[in-house]
C-alpha cells in the first residue's frame, strides 16, 4: 500500500463513514517526487467537521464492519467493474439514505441537537458515555441498510446469506442442515 505505483490498484481506505481517506502526504509536495522520496515526516490534512470532532472527543474506536460474513470474505467477491464487495459496502454506508439523509447528515443533526449536546461526552470506569452509544446504533442503522443494498449488487453474496440462514434456522429446529448448494441445484 505504500509502494508508489502499486498502491494504485488497491481500494481506497476509508473512514467509519464510508469515506476515502487521502493517504498520507510528505512535506515538501511542492519539491519533485525524488525528493519527496527521501523526506521521512508525513501528514494528513486535519479536519474541523463537526462530526470528526466529535469522534474524536468521544475516544472510541469506531471500527468497520468485519470483513467476513459467515464462511465468504467479502474482499474476494469482485464485480464487473472490479471493485471488491466489502470496498463497495464501505462505501455504501455514505451512499444509502435512511428518512432522506446519508449517515454523515444524521450524525450532524444528532450531534448538533439539543438533546444530544445535554449528554456528557465523557465515559466513566467501564461505562461508555450514552453519545457512544447513540452514534455506534447510527453507523450500525447505516451499515444495514448499506448490506440490504450490497445484496442486491452482488446475488452471490445475497445467495451465500441465505444459504447461511438456512443452516442455522435448520439447526435452531434441532434438523440437519440442508445439502450442499451444488447437491441441491443438481437435485441430489
Amino acid at each position: 500500500a505504500r509502494i508508489p505505483g502499486l498502491s494504485n490498484n488497491l481500494p481506497p481506505l476509508r473512514n467509519v463513514l464510508g469515506e476515502p481517506v487521502r493517504r498520507a502526504q510528505s512535506l515538501g509536495s511542492g519539491i519533485s517526487s525524488v525528493a519527496n522520496a527521501f523526506v521521512p515526516v508525513l501528514y494528513r490534512e486535519v479536519s474541523d467537521d463537526v462530526i470528526n470532532k466529535e469522534l474524536v472527543r468521544l475516544r472510541h474506536g469506531f471500527t468497520p464492519p468485519r470483513r467476513q460474513r459467515g464462511n465468504l470474505d467479502l474482499t474476494t467477491v469482485v464485480g464487473s467493474n472490479g471493485q471488491n464487495a466489502y470496498d463497495r459496502w464501505l462505501e455504501l454506508h455514505g451512499e444509502v439514505e435512511i428518512g432522506g439523509r446519508t449517515l454523515r447528515q444524521a450524525l450532524r443533526r444528532t450531534i448538533t441537537g439539543a438533546n444530544y449536546q445535554r449528554i456528557g461526552p465523557d465515559s466513566s470506569e467501564g461505562v461508555d458515555s450514552p453519545r457512544i452509544r447513540i452514534v455506534q446504533g447510527l453507523i450500525e442503522d447505516y451499515r444495514q441498510a448499506a448490506y440490504r443494498k450490497l445484496l442486491k449488487e452482488f446475488p452471490v453474496i445475497a445467495g451465500a446469506d441465505r444459504r447461511r440462514l438456512d443452516i442455522r434456522s435448520a439447526r435452531l429446529r434441532g434438523q440437519p442442515a440442508p445439502p450442499p448448494l451444488l447437491q441441491a441445484l443438481r437435485g441430489q
